[in-house]
């Protein structure tokens, strides 16, 4: 049936259909404009990087490890973006070694439109620079639970014995020795081997390995016998002197073949190349003060089970010659 035009024309007129029409256009497009211009934030904590550090220095002191990274832009924008695509640093090309510097925190983007905007908080912080040294500390394992009700476990020994530590010297002289992670007895009741990691003490410490195998012995219930043993001093340092605060200790044992050891055939000795002097300590005191642990050998050629060491590190007061007079 054909439309007749006039008919039509006053029926939109009558019906005002033209108006509602561009009404619901225009809506349409303003809700486009504000669906698209509708803007949101994204917050992360972020860890701090640093760049541009020379393989000889490592940082000894830094006032923030970490950041508030704050993201705005449009929800469009925002709507695929996670931590993964920035990375906060700071650069270090121009600190001075010895001297606390106050750098601005800064961040880098990857696959983010140049519209989003970033706000870093804290925006800068204090870091002090050091030149990187080592040294040799001992390796502690930690076990967790019992022996199975019978036995008993022996001294723990770490295979190697010692790892290097790298780092700023402030750093260094805060650590004795570096521990494993748990290594877990479950109620054993024979002598095992463990593979075990290093704790990590702090990142800007370097390790020069980060696996150790643990020799556990464990051995039937025997009466524990003690005898004691006293220190002495290996690879004294030249001009300096040392005064342990004992010259004793106890070694708890458990004779496996039903002997008594005597002190002679026992070995107990800190080594003094693992001692950490304290420069500062020594000029403002005339003398260091540090722990050392007590190395324990066993030279007879009957077997005998150490279980313990008490204690198992000494006091020693390191003094330059000429300073204790």
């Amino acid at each position: 049936m054909a439309i007749n035009r006039e008919n039509f024309k006053s029926w939109l007129k009558r019906n005002d259909i033209v108006p509602k029409i561009v009404s619901i256009m225009l809506a349409v497009i303003l809700w486009g404009y504000i669906a698209d211009s509708k803007t949101g934030e994204l917050k992360f904590k972020l860890q701090i990087n640093y760049k541009n550090l020379d393989k000889a220095l490592t940082v000894a002191d830094i006032s923030e490890k970490t950041a508030v990274l704050r993201v705005r832009g449009k929800q469009e924008e925002l709507k695929n973006i996670s931590s993964k695509n920035f990375k906060l640093f700071i650069d270090l090309s121009s600190v001075k070694v010895g001297d606390y510097a106050n750098l601005k925190i800064q961040a880098e983007k990857t696959d983010i439109a140049e519209e989003v905007e970033l706000d870093i908080s804290p925006s800068d912080l204090k870091v002090l620079v050091e030149r990187k040294i080592s040294r040799s500390v001992p390796i502690v394992p930690r076990y967790s639970g019992e022996t199975e009700k019978g036995y008993i476990m022996g001294r723990i020994k770490a295979i190697p014995e010692y790892v290097v530590i790298s780092g700023a010297a402030k750093l260094l002289s805060q650590i004795d020795f570096v521990s494993t992670e748990y290594i877990f007895l479950n109620n054993r009741n024979e002598s095992f081997n463990s593979k075990v990691r290093l704790e990590k003490v702090s990142d800007d410490v370097e390790y020069s390995f980060s696996e150790v195998s643990v020799s556990i012995p464990i051995w039937p219930v025997s009466e524990r016998r003690l005898v004691e043993v006293p220190i002495s001093l290996r690879n004294r340092i030249k001009g300096f002197n040392y005064i342990l605060s004992d010259e004793k200790v106890k070694i708890s044992y458990i004779s496996l073949k039903g002997r008594d050891l005597s002190p002679n055939e026992l070995l107990l000795y800190v080594d003094a190349s693992e001692l950490l002097i304290n420069n500062e300590e020594l000029i403002e005191k005339g003398f260091s003060e540090v722990k050392g642990f007590i190395h324990v050998k066993n030279l007879s050629e009957d077997d005998a089970g150490i279980v313990a060491v008490t204690p198992e590190r000494v006091s020693i007061k390191i003094i330059k010659e000429g300073n204790d007079k």
